[in-house]
């Protein structure tokens, strides 16, 4: 500062310092303590006289900056702070600090000159902070920022957007926005950068491409912010590929169980709390014989037969106790006919509503079913009580001297005509199984199983004893075991089976309880590059999982433990065990494993489904090629046009293939026989019982009538109906 006249503060002398109207002026003995003050610094600081004398400068200011010693040694001192007052009130100051000397020239303290200049500094600091907090956000944001001019071209990006564009930033700057939209995309650019200009904010959806190349969908959020030259656009941009196909999935997921809602062959209805259907699939329409409009909106136990009507408050009541319920009622159709249903319901969460999922299942045919099998087994007892196990005695040579019972089959002769034989010679007992019956007389008691014919028999034998306990012989009893040999032998067949069915399934089938794995097949071992599964038995199943998959996996297992639900395929990166990842689709479930929770996880390696994709069409070709060189006429008739042949139908009637295609069936029928094949068509048609296997008269193509038989099934494509048709001359029966 230029040099100024002397002034004057408590006796010290000082320069270099101008006092304006409004100043603080604080005056500093040689310690740094306050020792004179003026009006303007106790109303500018809120602090009394008597508080601020004798307070040390560093207590009062202590964020100043002021040194003490460096000011007193001549080195003036100017630097702005923030001070707190007294009732909190945040104020911006700046002070200039020169020495005091006395009238020897000595220094003899500091004069501090100050000035409030809280409405000039704050504007400026909050200006600052905003600008670093800016950057901050732009540097930590995930979103891909970028700021844009009115033309388009970039004019600042974070390091987000970069990797969103597979560019580093600074080749970003003054790049054009447009050139990484796709190009059917850009007029949706146009058109809403003019709207964005017009409205000042807005947002959007829209596709760009990488410098790879990889195409991605971004949520664009934008707004006009005016600078101090010109209109600039900020926008926040999302990758919400991965969202984007979510959704699809899970609308293709919401279509796929619409389908099978509906495909259902039990009758399931949907209701609120107050028992109004909000939805039915068509099994339930055909169950009640109403539309689904004449269902909807009523109360269930408006609309069925009263006896189900009765049992649905004690529905209600236990679903909500139990939040489950089961029952099988009787009651009739709308035509009389008996009608068996089994009731089951649940509480379900739809759409943060709780609904009632009720499954009415009909289950007449299997009632019924049961009634028949119930009475054949009261039939069944009947003749096996008078087909009781052959019991016979022996005396101590092993000579048969009673025999009572239906006896054996293949035996030689009844029960009552074996008296006088050797047991072990009736019976075609071996050798070694003669020694058991030698330690019945020694006095054990034995077991052992002998084969009559193809029947297998399990024998008791004990010894045969007075009343004196003196060995008499023996006693004995046979009864026929084939069917338990038969349940054990296929019980053990089973299980083989079922071992072996896991071990050579082509997919991966994997249990792990406790995050550790319990059972593994073969295939995962291979999968996964281990040679026996036994070596990966015990081990994590985190260990083979890839680490930025650990979320994931993590959170569909918990789903499968505690909800007791299964999981969605996912595909998920599995490591091998050189190192390597593989990408597998995997699905997982919970299960019970020795008594306790576990989760079955079935995996398969996605590079297989291309060999599988071509199995499947070598299946097919095998099926086309069964068909056209069948020795047997099949053709399949929709809307009574005939819509396949094979060669040998077209041969059988004359024609040649390309004459058969699209002609009506009658056609091919004589004219006497027609109104009767045409019933049948439209009985199928209507779903009304037809005769599967028939005979009728053929009409060739020359004239000549041939009398047929046809073996008919039905299918559906798309929902239609089409009828297939095997026939075949009537005097030659297919082979």
């Amino acid at each position: 500062m230029p040099e100024r006249k002397k002034k004057r503060s408590r006796g010290l002398v000082f320069k270099n310092i101008s006092i304006q109207p409004g100043d603080i002026i604080i005056t500093l003995d040689l310690a740094g303590r306050i020792v004179e003050v003026n009006e303007e610094t106790h109303q500018t600081l809120g602090l009394s006289r008597e508080e601020l004398l004798g307070m040390p400068w560093s207590g009062l200011f202590p964020d100043s900056g002021l040194n003490i010693r460096t000011v007193l040694a001549g080195r003036d001192f100017a630097n702005g702070f923030e001070f707190i007052r007294k009732d909190g009130r945040r104020m911006s100051l700046y002070f200039f600090a020169t020495v005091g000397l006395d009238e020897s020239g000595t220094p003899a303290g500091i004069v501090c000159i100050g000035r409030d200049v809280t409405p000039f500094w704050q504007p400026t600091e909050k200006a600052l902070q905003a600008e670093r907090k800016y950057q901050t956000v732009l540097r930590l944001s995930t979103d891909a920022i970028i700021v844009v001019s009115t033309r388009g071209e970039i004019l600042e990006a974070n390091n987000a957007a970069g990797q969103l564009t597979g560019l580093p930033v600074e080749r970003l700057l003054n790049q054009l926005v447009d050139q990484f939209v796709l190009p059917e995309e850009r007029r949706s650019l146009a058109l809403f950068g003019r709207r964005l200009l017009r409205k000042g904010r807005g947002e959007t959806a829209i596709r760009i491409h990488d410098q790879q190349g990889q195409e991605k969908i971004l949520s664009v959020r934008a707004e006009v912010l005016p600078d101090s030259t010109e209109q600039k656009i900020y926008a926040l941009c999302r990758d919400i590929t991965a969202e984007h196909q979510l959704r699809a999935e899970i609308s293709r997921s919401e279509s796929l169980v619409a389908q099978l809602f509906d495909a259902e062959s039990a009758a399931i209805f949907l209701e609120k709390m107050d028992g109004t259907v909000v939805r039915v699939n068509r099994s339930a329409t055909r169950l009640l014989s109403l539309p689904a409009s004449e269902i909807t909106g009523r109360r269930l136990r408006d609309i069925v037969p009263q006896d189900v009507a009765a049992v649905l408050p004690q529905m209600r009541a236990a679903i909500l106790e139990k939040r489950a319920f089961q029952a099988e009622i009787a009651t009739r159709r709308r035509d009389g006919r008996p009608l068996w249903l089994l009731l089951s319901n649940a509480l379900v969460e739809l759409e943060e509503e709780t609904l009632i999922l009720t499954i009415a299942r009909d289950i007449t045919e299997e009632k019924q079913a049961m009634l028949e099998l119930r009475e054949n087994e009261a039939r069944l007892r009947l003749l096996l009580n008078q087909i009781p196990a052959l019991i016979w005695t022996t005396d101590t040579r092993l000579i048969c001297t009673s025999a009572i019972g239906s006896g054996i089959r293949g035996l030689p002769a009844r029960p009552g005509t074996l008296v006088g034989e050797k047991i072990t010679t009736l019976l075609n007992i071996k050798p070694e199984v003669e020694l058991q019956l030698q330690r019945a007389l020694a006095g054990e008691s034995v077991q052992f199983e002998f084969i009559q014919g193809e029947h297998f028999y399990r024998a008791r034998v004990e010894p045969l004893r007075g009343l004196d306990g003196e060995l008499l012989g023996t006693v004995g009893l046979a009864h026929d075991v084939t069917d338990y040999r038969t349940i054990e032998h296929r019980l053990k067949e089973s299980l083989n089976n079922y071992q072996t069915l896991i071990d050579i399934a082509p997919i991966t089938i994997a249990v792990h309880q406790q995050g550790r794995i319990v059972m593994i097949n073969r295939t995962g071992a291979r999968m996964l590059g281990y040679d026996d599964p036994a070596e990966l038995v015990g081990k994590s199943v985190m260990e083979f999982v890839h680490p930025d998959d650990w979320p994931a996996a993590v959170n569909r297992i918990r789903t499968a433990l505690e909800k007791g639900t299964s999981n969605p395929p996912i595909r998920e990166r599995l490591r091998r065990r050189d190192g390597s990842y593989i990408l597998a689709e995997v699905r997982n479930a919970p299960l019970s494993w020795q008594g306790q929770p576990a989760v079955m996880v079935v995996a398969q390696d996605l590079s297989e489904r291309e060999k599988l994709s071509r199995q499947v069409q070598e299946v097919l070709s095998h099926t086309r090629a069964i068909l056209e060189y069948s020795p047997h006429g099949i053709a399949a008739e929709h809307e009574g046009r005939i819509v396949y042949a094979n060669p040998k139908f077209a041969e059988l009637f004359g024609y040649e293939l390309n004459e058969v295609i699209g002609k009506p069936v009658v056609e091919l029928v004589a004219e006497p026989e027609r109104e009767r094949i045409s019933g049948y068509l439209q009985a199928r048609k209507e779903g009304k019982p037809a005769p599967n296997e028939y005979q009728f008269d053929g009409l060739m193509r020359n004239g000549t009538i041939r009398r047929l038989q046809i073996k008919v099934s039905t299918y559906r494509i798309n929902e239609q109906l089409i009828v297939l048709g095997f026939v075949f001359p009537a005097d030659k029966r297919p082979v």
